[in-house]
């Protein structure tokens, strides 16, 4: 795999096994978008990204990158776009998982999430689902984690965060 450096705007694509690629979209880092596109040899010269689905953003780790990315694609682009509603997680101090639920928070991602500004405080399952599948969580991706969620997508078409899943308690 080729060493890739991260620009904002630049497509990437990514090999989550041996029939499976996909391809990203790097974004002010390190927030990295997903779409819903994927071949079985990498070759991305017959498609057309500009009408491509988003799956979903996340912050992701280097790892990413050297793990996953294979090569930056070439003479292609998609309009980047930023998702400023996030979840960030709130500390779970009873003991157990070490987190428990959140808050929507609005990420300026030249700023960070961490002093994020709250939209609605403490979501709960049972009044905020659809707020909470709607919107990703804040925390980092590594190269496993990421690459079994995008496989498991594309072999069912469900997009499901499992760290997600944990944080809010919800059954699956």
């Amino acid at each position: 795999m080729k060493r890739v450096v991260w620009k904002e705007g630049d497509l990437v694509s990514l090999k989550l096994k041996d029939d499976l690629y996909t391809f990203a979209q790097m974004l002010c880092s390190p927030y990295m978008r997903f779409f819903d596109l994927s071949c079985v040899d990498g070759d991305w010269k017959e498609i057309d990204f500009a009408q491509s689905k988003e799956i979903f953003c996340v912050l992701v780790g280097q790892i990413v990158l050297q793990k996953l990315v294979v090569e930056k694609i070439r003479g292609k682009s998609t309009q980047p776009y930023f998702q400023k509603y996030w979840i960030r997680p709130r500390l779970n101090f009873e003991g157990g998982f070490p987190l428990k639920g959140g808050d929507l928070v609005e990420v300026d991602p030249n700023v960070g999430y961490v002093h994020a500004p709250i939209v609605q405080e403490d979501l709960s399952v049972i009044r905020d689902l659809e707020i909470i599948q709607k919107y990703e969580l804040v925390n980092m991706w590594g190269a496993k984690d990421l690459s079994e969620r995008l496989v498991n997508y594309f072999e069912t078409g469900r997009n499901s965060d499992p760290f997600k899943e944990k944080v809010f308690g919800i059954v699956v």
